[in-house]
């Protein structure tokens, strides 16, 4: 075997049989195996040289090229925008420019520019909710050039170049109100959001620009709320405000009563551009603050800051009281018990709110936080694993009967002035719900063994409440809703809608002898 400085060192016999190959003294003789065992002795043959791999582009190139797009992009479309003719042309060039502007793009695909041209000529009389009903992002929306910050006034009329510019097109300084504008719609706030929302009470005296003074990440969460009738001017300012929340809370570790008051009008106003995520988080930095900012021994707020300037003594149980109050709304119907807030300060917050009357709100919110209690205490007794044990001790037609007399001690306990109120007797349809939806499934009847006679009643129960929530809501007319009337209900109840919804679908496909027909 003749040793080479490069390839394989073991000669061919030796590296079958994976044993040392010591090369002889005599370059020219064989190893010292092979003279041993008398066998031949040949250098293996060199393996092929591997196929380099073609260099990979890097994230920087990537994103380089994709700018490179973009820009081109824009280039084309600013030269077809200069060929474009004026109004005092003559027609021949208008003909011209028209031919020259039909023509499509590299980039664009084919038949693109035909359903851009049949969408500007249906977009007149188009309405779209996409600030309300967000669509997801996907890869095709992306595509399509589609952005949920345009919304409805990429068919507006006077989004074009010929009109006013869009809130679409406008600097997020140009969003924000003017002086005179922030007084105006903090008078709308006054008349159409802030009954809704008694756990957040801004006193009427102050202006606009002192509650900018004071407050000023609440002026602008106020400011965004009251913005509902311009939707993509309140998705960019819910944006802003977000990120600027997100900072303050999150980086900077802000937390004030200010803070808070914010970010529950935000919970309570933006929940249609909140992903669930998003929406779970916010709840949960919600609690924290709230349990940080009120305690047994010192529940108006201690530890706020200095140079805070206080509407009240007792703001920070209004707040702590509204926390408990979203979180409700939010995970009562989902029946979520791990996620329920401890109730044991409430009672003693309800007692504080009640006797003083601070402000003429503070029963409402009282009554808004006792029935979401009992609503949790029906959603915790309700809320079980067929498969295990019921937890129940009692008879299910026993606990029925105990809730329902709860239910019907605090209907009787709403003054006259609430007696009627229609988020309250949402509320009160939601709880019945919750307390006869258990009679849609087939493996909890079984678990509890309840009759059939009492399922049937169950059922019945279920949807004489669904019919009632119902009642309420179609008593709304949405095209008598305008700008300066009191809202309805908070935006974030339509969760309760969602689950009274799905709940009658269940209900549709119960399969029970002697219901339904």
């Amino acid at each position: 075997m003749e040793p080479t400085n490069k390839g394989p060192k073991a000669c061919t016999t030796c590296a079958k049989a994976k044993a040392r190959c010591i090369p002889a003294r005599d370059r020219d003789s064989k190893c010292q195996r092979c003279q041993r065992l008398n066998k031949e002795c040949v250098s293996q043959r060199p393996a092929p040289p591997r196929a380099k791999k073609a260099p990979k582009r890097s994230r920087v190139a990537e994103l380089e090229k994709r700018l490179d797009e973009l820009s081109s992009q824009f280039a084309e479309g600013g030269v077809v925008a200069a060929l474009n003719p004026a109004p005092g042309s003559s027609a021949s060039a208008s003909a011209s420019s028209a031919a020259t502007t039909r023509q499509p793009s590299v980039t664009e695909r084919p038949g693109q520019q035909q359903q851009q041209q049949r969408k500007t000529k249906k977009c007149d009389g188009l309405v779209t909710f996409e600030y309300l009903f967000p669509s997801p992002r996907s890869e095709s929306a992306e595509a399509s050039g589609w952005s949920s910050e345009v919304g409805c006034n990429d068919c507006a009329p006077g989004s074009g170049s010929g009109g006013a510019p869009s809130s679409s097109s406008l600097s997020v300084d140009q969003l924000w109100p003017t002086a005179s504008e922030a007084e105006a719609l903090l008078l709308q706030y006054h008349e159409t959001h802030a009954p809704l929302t008694p756990f957040v009470v801004i006193p009427r005296h102050l202006t606009a620009a002192e509650l900018r003074r004071q407050r000023p990440f609440l002026w602008r969460v106020v400011m965004m709320v009251s913005c509902f009738f311009d939707g993509p001017r309140q998705h960019r300012l819910g944006k802003e405000v977000l990120a600027e929340f997100a900072t303050m809370a999150v980086l900077d570790g802000t937390k004030s009563l200010e803070t808070l008051q914010g970010l529950l009008l935000m919970i309570g106003w933006m929940n249609f551009s909140l992903r669930s995520a998003q929406l779970t988080n916010l709840l949960y930095l919600a609690r924290s603050m709230a349990v940080n900012g009120s305690s047994p021994g010192l529940p108006c707020g201690a530890d706020s800051k200095a140079t805070e300037v206080k509407w009240g003594e007792l703001e920070y149980i209004r707040a702590y009281m509204g926390t408990y109050y979203v979180n409700a709304i939010v995970f009562n119907t989902n029946k979520k018990a791990d996620a329920f807030m401890n109730t044991s300060q409430l009672d003693a917050f309800c007692n504080l709110l009640s006797s003083p009357g601070e402000y003429p709100s503070d029963m409402y919110l009282v009554k808004l936080v006792r029935i979401q209690m009992l609503s949790q205490s029906i959603s915790m007794a309700m809320t079980f694993d067929p498969a295990q044990p019921p937890p129940m001790q009692l008879p299910l037609t026993m606990v029925v009967q105990d809730f329902q007399a709860q239910i019907e001690a605090y209907r009787a306990s709403l003054p006259p002035h609430l007696a009627d109120n229609g988020t309250l007797q949402c509320h009160l349809a939601i709880s019945q719900i919750l307390l006869a939806d258990i009679s849609i499934s087939d493996p909890h009847c079984a678990a509890l063994a309840i009759s059939h006679q009492d399922r049937i009643q169950l059922l019945w129960s279920c949807l004489r409440s669904l019919r009632r929530y119902y009642t309420v809501h179609g008593a709304i007319k949405c095209h008598q809703v305008n700008d300066t009337e009191q809202r309805h209900f908070l935006g974030l109840t339509a969760l309760d809608l969602a689950y009274a919804i799905v709940t009658g679908i269940k209900m549709l496909l119960v399969r029970v002898p002697g219901w339904g027909g």
